[in-house]
Parts: C-alpha cells; sequence; structure tokens
C-alpha cells in the first residue's frame, strides 16, 4: 500500500528497461519496509478471497464440454473449375430471387483463399437474439418460434445447440463443411465484456444482435487450386451434392449466367458532423492525458440514401458486385439474413480457429493505413507507416489480444507477424499476427473450444481501445449512435470445430424496418421515400493524434 508502481512487463515491446524498474521498484519497497519496520504476513486462504476476477485461463480445458462424439457425416463432392467466378456461382443459387435470405463469405482478395457460399431453401433454421432480451428466436421460414435462455448466456445455448450437430468425415483440406454462418453486433460483444455501456435507446430497433443461420448444403471455392467442393451434412442427401456438382461442370462450360446487370444508382451521403467529429477527438485525447485510456477507437455513422427501388434484393447483390471489383478483400462478406442485409469488403481477420484435436487460435489486427495513391511502393508505405504513432497503436492492440487470448487458453500465446507492411488492392496495412494454442487439446476430441475463444475476445480489440472494458465506456460517451453490424464480427463455425470471423470495418448494412422513410434533412416539399444504409468508420485516437 505504500510502494507501487504502473508498469506493462507483458508488452512485446518490452526490453531490458524492464527487468530494471521491477529491480528498483523491489530494492526501494524492502528499504522502505526495513526503514519502518513493517512484518509481513504469510500468505494464506484469507488473503486470496481479497482479489477479485476472472480465473487465468478463463476457460477450463479438460473439462470443457467434453464427452461429444459427432453422429453426423459429411458427403461431397469435388469440381476442378480454375476459371470459376464466385459470383456467377451465386446467381445460378438465384442469390437475386426476391425475400430469399442468403449467405457468402467471399476471399475476393489474398491473403483470402477459401469462398464459402451457402445453399439454403425455404426451411434452412435462423437464430436471432437481441441484447438485453432473455429469449432467442427461431425461424424455419415463415414459422418462427421463441426459446426462454432460463437464465442462460446466448452463449451457452448457441454452444448447447451445436453440440448434438456437430459432423465428421468431410474434405480434410478446406476449413468449411457446414454450420452456422453469420454476423454477432458489436454489442452483444459489449453485453459478453459486462462493462457498463448502454444500448442508445437502439438505433436500430429491429436489427438482431445475433444472426446466424445453420447451413447444411453449402459450396467452398479454393481460389489457389481451383477446386470446388460441393457438400451437405443432411442423410441421405448425395444425389442433391452431385445434381449441383453436374450443375456448376456446366456453368464451367458456358462460363457465365448471362443475367442482366441492374442499373448503377448511386446514393446520396450523409456525412458525420465534422466540427463534432473534431470535438470528440479532443475528448477523446483528455481521457487518455487523464490516464483513463491509452488508445480510443473513435467512429461515427454515415448515410447512403438511394432512391426506392422495387427490387431491394437485386440492388444489394449488386452493389456488393460493385464493392467486390472496386475494392477486392480477403474477408469479403454478402449476407441478406433478414430483416439485415451487409455488405462487406473487409480486410480484417478478427479470430480463426483450426479444427481439433490439435487447435490452434489466429488472430489479425490491423492498425496503420496509407493510401497506395500517397505511397505506391513498399518502401514509401513502410517509410510512412514506421512512425511513433502507428507502431505506438499497433502495439497497444497487440498487447490488449495478447491479454485477451493468454486469458483464455494460458500460457501458450506467440506474436508471429509485429507491425509487418501488407499490400491490399488500394492501401498498405500495418497487420500483427497473434497466435495461440490450447494446453492439452491432443488428448480429446472438443469442437467447441474455438467458440469459448470468441465469446472471450470480443469485441474485437482493435475496434474499441485499451484497456478494453474501460475505453469501451468512454466510446459510449463520445458516440451518439449504437454501431450495430459495424464493429462486430462476421464469419462461420463449422460442424468440425473449426470457425473463421472477420471485424466487420469498410462495409455497409440496412434493415428492411427502414426501408420506407423520409429524409429528415430535406424540406417538406422535397420529402421522397429512400432506403438508408449505414457505413461505419473512424480511426485509433492516441496522445500523438492530429484531430485535424
Amino acid at each position: 500500500p505504500f510502494w507501487g508502481v504502473q508498469y506493462h512487463p507483458e508488452s512485446i515491446c518490452t526490453d531490458e528497461s524492464g527487468l530494471q524498474l521491477i529491480q528498483n521498484f523491489w530494492r526501494l519497497a524492502v528499504r522502505w519496509r526495513e526503514k519502518h519496520a513493517t512484518i509481513s504476513k504469510r500468505w494464506d486462504g484469507s488473503a486470496e478471497a481479497q482479489f477479485s476476477g476472472n480465473r487465468w485461463p478463463a476457460v477450463d480445458w479438460q473439462f470443457s464440454r467434453q464427452g461429444l462424439t459427432p453422429k453426423r457425416k459429411v458427403s461431397y463432392t469435388t469440381v476442378s473449375y480454375p476459371e470459376i467466378d464466385v459470383t456467377n456461382v451465386c446467381e445460378v443459387l438465384e442469390v437475386k430471387q426476391k425475400d430469399s435470405d442468403f449467405v457468402l463469405l467471399d476471399s475476393a482478395a489474398h491473403p483470402g483463399r477459401y469462398s464459402i457460399i451457402g445453399c439454403l431453401n425455404p426451411t434452412t433454421l435462423k437464430i436471432q437474439y437481441f441484447v438485453g432480451t432473455s429469449t432467442v428466436s427461431l425461424f424455419h421460414g415463415i414459422h418462427q418460434s421463441s426459446i426462454d435462455l432460463g437464465g442462460r448466456h446466448i452463449w451457452d445455448w448457441i454452444a448447447d445447440f451445436m453440440a448434438p450437430r456437430m459432423a465428421v468425415g468431410g474434405d480434410e483440406t478446406i476449413p468449411f463443411w457446414g454450420g452456422l454462418i453469420g454476423y454477432l453486433s458489436y454489442d452483444v460483444g459489449v453485453e459478453t465484456l459486462r462493462s457498463k455501456h448502454r444500448l442508445k435507446g437502439r438505433d436500430f430497433k429491429n436489427l438482431p444482435d445475433v444472426n446466424l443461420v445453420m447451413v447444411e448444403r453449402s459450396i467452398v471455392v479454393d481460389k489457389q487450386t481451383g477446386l470446388v467442393v460441393v457438400q451437405s451434412i443432411m442423410p441421405d442427401d448425395a444425389d442433391w451434392v452431385a445434381s449441383l456438382a453436374s450443375k456448376l461442370k456446366a456453368l464451367g462450360t458456358t462460363g457465365s449466367t448471362g443475367k442482366k446487370q441492374v442499373s448503377k444508382a448511386n446514393p446520396r451521403l450523409i456525412i458525420p458532423d465534422k466540427d463534432l467529429y473534431i470535438s470528440n477527438i479532443k475528448k477523446a485525447q483528455s481521457f487518455l492525458f487523464a490516464g483513463e485510456s491509452y488508445e480510443l477507437c473513435l467512429t461515427a455513422q454515415t448515410q447512403l440514401l438511394f432512391p426506392p427501388t422495387n427490387f431491394p434484393t437485386e440492388r444489394s447483390w449488386e452493389l456488393y458486385k460493385r464493392v467486390r471489383a472496386a475494392n477486392p478483400a480477403p474477408f469479403a462478406s454478402y449476407l441478406r439474413l433478414h430483416p439485415a442485409t451487409l455488405v462487406s469488403s473487409s480486410p480484417e481477420r478478427f479470430l480463426s480457429f483450426s479444427r481439433p484435436p490439435s487447435q490452434s487460435f489466429q488472430l489479425r489486427p490491423i492498425k496503420g493505413t496509407v493510401k497506395k495513391e500517397a505511397c505506391p511502393t513498399r518502401r514509401e508505405a513502410e517509410e510512412v507507416l514506421n512512425c511513433a504513432k502507428e507502431i505506438g497503436e499497433n502495439l497497444m492492440i497487440v498487447d490488449l489480444i495478447r491479454h485477451d487470448l493468454h486469458g483464455v487458453v494460458g500460457q501458450d500465446v506467440a506474436v508471429r507477424q509485429f507491425c509487418g507492411v501488407e499490400e491490399y488492392k488500394t492501401v498498405w496495412q500495418l497487420v500483427s499476427v497473434i497466435e495461440g494454442w490450447a494446453p492439452g487439446c491432443d488428448h480429446f476430441y472438443n469442437p467447441q473450444l474455438g467458440w469459448d475463444v470468441l465469446r472471450h475476445s470480443l469485441p474485437p480489440g482493435s475496434m474499441t481501445g485499451a484497456p478494453k472494458m474501460r475505453s469501451v465506456e468512454l466510446l459510449d460517451t463520445l458516440e451518439s449512435s449504437n454501431r450495430g453490424i459495424y464493429s462486430g464480427v462476421v464469419g462461420y463455425w463449422c460442424v468440425g470445430g473449426g470457425g473463421d470471423w472477420s471485424v466487420v470495418i469498410r462495409s455497409c448494412f440496412k434493415v428492411d424496418d427502414e426501408g420506407d422513410h423520409h429524409d429528415r434533412e430535406t424540406d417538406s416539399a422535397e420529402k421522397e421515400s429512400f432506403e438508408r444504409w449505414h457505413l461505419g468508420a473512424g480511426g485509433a485516437i492516441t496522445a500523438l493524434s492530429d484531430p485535424e
């Protein structure tokens, strides 16, 4: 209580001075104790009871949902199709069909490799949950039912839901055999974090925070090899697998669906108020200077107002194709899970985890960006990004993510890449790679460990700041609206136990119930209906940031 030091010995950039600092602290504390003749008390259980917080690691690997024996078998066949166009395949599957759900996780650029297309049908099961409620909703086509969580958290309910649906026997060379695909909002991550964050009256009243579909039939495209896997986890479904494989082979000979593209309607933008945003940056820096946080990822929402259309499904699909062509991304996605539609061009993997029994967990935070227009060469990009602000910004998130992962898997965590400059279609990015391994996983089969890691790692640290919980609370006071899907994650949890989730950035989404509103900024005589999309954007604020 008389001598203390605030220090981060766990930082990846800690050098010899860290040891010297701790030695100085110990030397001074011992000298003070000798001078004042204080007496040390032996450690016992009563002392341990004074401490609070989660145990470390947070998950008991040896007893976490053991004894799972998958009963489902995966049926699949492989087609060689080196010139495959993923968007053509989606159109063969009638992605433009009105009012139908659709899911595409699209590796449209390096380092992405696999694209996953869900082959949904009218009775495909959909799971939805709203933060702050005690029920989960299940949809089978037009049939809906609600289940009381009974005091359980939504994460536990989904884990129990998936347990009997695990499967074996799929193609080991691909990451997805079937399973849950969808998004988890920013707020469901905050709810899991248990911070003092409160929803601001819900800007998106009909937008589920958990929106997942159980994909039983799917197509996986390996961009690297040109192989296409058609697969199903439904019983006795070999005929469907063979039929769709034949259909894809025929597509390979024609090369195109021949369907007409709808006209390109350009939206009107409502951008955030500049003076207010700069004021919030300065407020964020006041929190930093006061020691409340080290970094705050401040964001705001832009609105895209499209003119009305009788073909909203076609418009959203054509919007995705335009975004994909202009800025192909390794973790792009097109999700139409009513009432939400998401068009994503995300370059950032949040968390991937391999199948058991030997499981690894990888996170790839991005902090530091420069346009290729300004820096055409890698050398120029490295010169710009290799500065105190950008390295410090990335470092804080790396330390935060290492902390998150250590808290779940324990000791086995390593930084595989620190502040590496990676090239994307339109920008250079400063990317770090953190990996962890689950102890004891070689000795038992547990396909739900990755789900536990995801649960304990949200919301994404790169979209909050450090320390995470306090930063979330501060951002709640600075941002005037809910983030919704933005800053959440989108991806899959495979029935084989693997998964891959990306951060929802460089993305836009719409909610069906907002489709017929009026623009409050126009004169009453000029009011017209429109289709509203939301596009979140922001940046990490540090003490070295320039508000302008």
